[in-house]
């Protein structure tokens, strides 16, 4: 399909049910990882920094997949989507480029917050590889916002 061309729209139900399936992917996957640490506390193992941060990962994909699976949560999705697609075209984008100068703003905090910890922590070799994910993951997401917000200033999203 040519970016050009007239999308058509989008199905609430069926994102709201894309999401949902997800999320119990992710409540299997989060259960599984806080389930394990729980059970290496309780035979008495400790963590190593990066083993807490990834059973802090798995808590909070936890959280967040029961909250995608809440009633409330589809209705308001569903209410958000109507919403949007009601709007002309030239406000989506205008507010898809607010919204993204206050994210690229964010992220720049949260790089240069993250640059510091970088600097702090950088000699314990066990943290070095958690280190460049989240400074990789930063940038990725500084490049794909940006990348957003020139095809919306540009009328094609």
């Amino acid at each position: 399909m040519n970016s050009l061309q007239a999308r058509p729209p989008p199905d609430p139900d069926r994102i709201a049910r894309t999401m949902r399936r997800n999320a119990v992917f992710g409540i299997v996957a989060g259960a599984s990882i806080v389930g394990a640490a729980l059970l290496a506390v309780l035979q008495g193992r400790s963590f190593s920094g990066p083993s807490l941060l990834f059973v802090i990962l798995g808590a909070g994909m936890l959280v967040v997949s029961v909250r995608l699976l809440m009633p409330s949560y589809s209705r308001q999705l569903i209410q958000r989507i109507t919403a949007l697609e009601a709007t002309s075209h030239e406000l989506r984008n205008q507010r898809t480029i607010r919204l993204n100068r206050k994210v690229l703003l964010v992220l720049a905090v949260v790089f240069s917050v993250e640059v510091l910890i970088a600097f702090e922590v950088w000699p314990l070799r066990e943290w070095q590889s958690w280190i460049a994910a989240m400074l990789g993951v930063t940038l990725m997401l500084v490049v794909l916002v940006s990348l957003i917000t020139v095809r919306a200033k540009m009328g094609r999203y």
